[in-house]
């Protein structure tokens, strides 16, 4: 009896020693969590920290950057004003060194292709250049000639030219249909309308030349005779209709059409 109390004994008391020893690894595990987590809230804390302060370092950053864009465009903004004020009082007094004419007269000749042409004053000034763009920015159109025009003008090195557009009167134009041909000789037709092809024609030298096929020999064709159908220019193997005549140094066109729709038929 005495033996097996001792066997019960020694059990239970192991027993007690083995849940001992558990509930102090666990209480120890307990106080490792709870370090862990201090650590952990700790590295958290110090971290956050560091965020708000990089956070407010790049807000700060970024308003002086602001600030100093938007002074450094204030500067700008008041040196192009100083320098558009400067400029304007510069243009002002040279405008005044130049001297400006008010000038009438009727426009001698003007070439759209070119972009220009030029007025005959009737003051006695010599011929004044006008260009398109002149015309266009005082809000003109190209004019015929002999159309009369009211300008300021002033003068260059290679002679006057217009400055302003100041009024345009097409009542004493001369129209297309109404251009007599400005050529060195006077030809009269002798054909009727024929067909031609352009060769060549050069607009910078003011002529070409047409035929009607091979062996028929060539057409001269004028610049001048084209202005009086308003045809600005001709380019190689270009279909044409003239009529032309005999001059001295052989065919020369005397009217020069693009097409003879609602016209006269050709001959050839």
């Amino acid at each position: 009896m005495i033996s097996v109390s001792v066997q019960k004994s020694s059990a239970c008391g192991v027993c007690i020693c083995a849940s001992l020893g558990i509930c102090v690894r666990f209480w120890r595990t307990l106080v490792m969590l709870q370090s862990t987590r201090r650590v952990l809230q700790e590295v958290i804390n110090v971290e956050l920290c560091r965020a708000v302060q990089i956070i407010n370092y790049l807000f700060k950053t970024t308003c002086g950057i602001g600030a100093k864009t938007r002074r450094g465009w204030s500067v700008m903004a008041a040196r192009e004003e100083g320098a558009a004020v400067a400029g304007h009082v510069g243009q002002t007094a040279g405008e005044a060194a130049v001297n400006i004419i008010r000038v009438d007269g009727l426009v001698k000749w003007f070439d759209v292709g070119r972009g220009y042409g030029f007025i005959i004053p009737d003051n006695g000034l010599p011929d004044i250049l006008l260009h398109l763009s002149c015309l266009k920015r005082d809000g003109f159109d190209a004019p015929l000639e002999g159309t009369r025009v009211s300008c300021e003008v002033v003068a260059r090195q290679k002679g006057y030219q217009c400055l302003k557009v100041i009024a345009v009167d097409n009542s004493t134009a001369i129209h297309p249909v109404e251009r007599k041909a400005r050529t060195h000789t006077e030809v009269a037709p002798s054909t009727g309308w024929v067909r031609a092809r352009v060769k060549w024609f050069n607009r910078a030298r003011g002529f070409g030349f047409a035929t009607e096929g091979d062996g028929l020999g060539d057409i001269f064709v004028h610049m001048e005779v084209m202005r009086k159908t308003a045809i600005p220019e001709l380019v190689p193997d270009q279909w044409i209709y003239v009529r032309y005549g005999d001059g001295n140094k052989g065919k020369m066109a005397t009217e020069v059409r693009l097409s003879l729709d609602s016209g006269p038929a050709h001959t050839n």
